[in-house]
């Protein structure tokens, strides 16, 4: 059985560019990129693109700072700790960089992540490596991966919160509204709001399948 989870949002709480911002001096345009790139307003590689560019200079070590102040989401470790206890394939699609992204990965032990790859120039944020992986890429990683691992549809399970999720909350054979957006509610098969449901349904879900 595989799990794929959205990070900032769902894994942590957070929208670490909002923070990232705060410290650039341009929280206010990057709140607005940020909750009409979640709620589908604008598209999402447009928008991070906008939103690299405002955080285009920033001190690498100003971001390293802010990545450390990051908390998890309340029940994050046990959930993911539950369902590897129970051989459960896990991996993190995300559209946030990689200097961030491979932090959580590590620390929650997940199987397999794919994130978008930042461009440093003279210890500076400087862009972001192209092509941007969007919600197509994360969708099409996520087929691809399950196909590999030999797991059928029904076998997978998807988690995420905003629009930018949609795509491959639909490759899931079940998928999951965490704290989600209005957007994405028609989407989904159930929403919750403590991650120690994910893990349930996950298992509820694995013991009912007899052939994995």
């Amino acid at each position: 059985m595989l799990i794929a989870f959205d990070l900032d949002g769902t894994l942590i709480d957070a929208e670490p560019m909002i923070n990232l911002g705060k410290r650039k001096g341009v929280e206010r345009e990057m709140t607005d990129v940020t909750k009409k790139s979640l709620s589908g307003k604008i598209d999402f590689k447009e928008g991070f693109q906008k939103r690299i560019n405002l955080l285009r200079g920033l001190d690498m070590n100003v971001l390293y700072g802010e990545i450390d102040k990051l908390k998890l989401m309340s029940n994050a470790l046990e959930c993911i700790q539950i369902l590897k206890e129970n051989n459960i394939k896990t991996v993190i699609l995300t559209g946030i960089f990689d200097v961030l992204a491979e932090k959580f990965h590590q620390k929650f032990g997940t199987d397999y992540l794919l994130c978008n790859k930042l461009i440093v120039k003279d210890n500076k944020l400087y862009d972001i490596e192209k092509p941007i992986l969007g919600p197509k890429e994360k969708a099409y990683f996520f087929e691809s991966l399950a196909k590999r691992l030999g797991f059928r549809k029904e076998q997978c399970v998807a988690v995420g919160d905003g629009a930018n999720d949609i795509e491959y909350l639909k490759k899931a054979g079940f998928s999951i509204g965490f704290n989600a957006q209005p957007i994405i509610k028609k989407y989904v098969n159930v929403v919750v709001t403590d991650l120690r449901d994910v893990a349930k349904i996950c298992l509820k879900i694995k013991n009912g399948n007899k052939s994995r």
